[in-house]
């Protein structure tokens, strides 16, 4: 029974362990989803955000905002002018990208070139702008983002101070102005593992309220198993005891028996069986042994040898019932 039952103790023990590992693995693809997801998001809020900082500087200029903008055959030239009161800028032009560009593209390249050459962009502020467009998105992130300039001037800034941080942080895709790049704007998130595990918990408090469900129901049903399996000794019938394993003894009527076999005892064999049993494992002396059987009247030890004899020739169908002796010690029922 010991066997059976550590045989599924073991099962089950695997079969939780197994759930436990696609627990693991579920939380990890969620994890992977969710994490995805988030930098979608992110990026369309940096979007929004270059947006919402091109609205206030338009808004902040007011009527200052004016210059001459090329038109759409400028595009298919070896240059574009722009031109403002005090400053004319050519970009050289790579007409291959400038054909793939959609006239949305063209505008917003127009628009960004004459606000950078009046009211440039300010990185902290569209820093600033970029964590509320996050926050509006319930997206909590620490962010850095980076701007690029190649006309007029190089210039290239971060909104921190320490330029290294953005290494660990996720890129998200580049905001391009121009056939040539000629204003770059990116932006680094990084997104706390444990906001994201947060936003995952349901599924995960699902899988392990499914595993400690599991478990209580396993250890149930191998409570109800063993006591089912234990069972058969507590209703054994009045006078019967369990001698070994599924051999028993009939004490009422001096029969010993198994699944296959019945074998019954009566006399002196009977009455010396009754004593080895009672001393089940331990060697009964031969003085006490003929003492007790032949209490009435003396008895040679031919005789009690003689009914050991034949108590092991009754019991050898029976397997795992035994009748040991040993010199100077006595016998004892194995």
């Amino acid at each position: 029974m010991r066997s059976r039952n550590r045989t599924y103790i073991y099962g089950l023990g695997a079969a939780i362990m197994g759930v436990f590992v696609l627990c693991l693995l579920s939380t990890y693809v969620s994890y992977q989803k969710e994490r995805s997801y988030l930098l979608e998001n992110a990026e369309v809020a940096f979007r929004e955000a270059v947006q919402k900082d091109t609205d206030r500087r338009i808004k902040e200029l007011g009527n200052e905002f004016a210059f001459i903008a090329p038109g759409t055959r400028a595009f298919e030239g070896d240059s574009i002018t722009f031109e403002s009161e005090d400053t004319i800028v050519r970009f050289k032009n790579n007409k291959e990208v400038a054909k793939r560009m959609s006239q949305q593209e063209k505008h917003d390249f127009v628009i960004q070139t004459g606000l950078t050459m009046m009211c440039p962009i300010q990185v902290d502020l569209l820093d600033s702008t970029f964590q509320v467009a996050l926050a509006e998105r319930n997206i909590s992130a620490r962010t850095i983002v980076h701007y690029s300039l190649d006309f007029l001037e190089k210039r290239t800034e971060y909104s921190v101070s320490d330029t290294t941080l953005y290494h660990s942080y996720t890129p998200l895709k580049e905001v391009t102005f121009g056939p040539i790049r000629s204003i770059v704007l990116q932006a680094f998130v990084r997104i706390s593992p444990l906001f994201i595990l947060r936003r995952i918990w349901l599924p995960d408090a699902i899988w392990i309220a499914g595993i400690v469900a599991l478990g209580i129901a396993g250890m149930m049903v191998w409570r109800r198993r063993s006591a089912a399996e234990a069972s058969p000794e507590r209703v054994l019938p009045d006078g019967v005891q369990c001698v070994a394993g599924d051999v028993f003894f009939d004490d009422r009527h001096g029969v010993v028996y198994d699944k296959e076999h019945r074998v019954e005892l009566v006399g002196f064999r009977l009455r010396l069986f009754r004593i080895l049993l009672a001393n089940q494992g331990e060697f009964v002396e031969t003085a006490l042994l003929k003492a007790t059987l032949w209490a009435d009247s003396p008895a040679s030890k031919d005789a009690l040898t003689s009914t050991v004899r034949r108590l092991k020739e009754d019991l050898s169908p029976i397997v795992g019932v035994v009748v040991e002796s040993a010199r100077g010690r006595g016998y004892r029922l194995h």
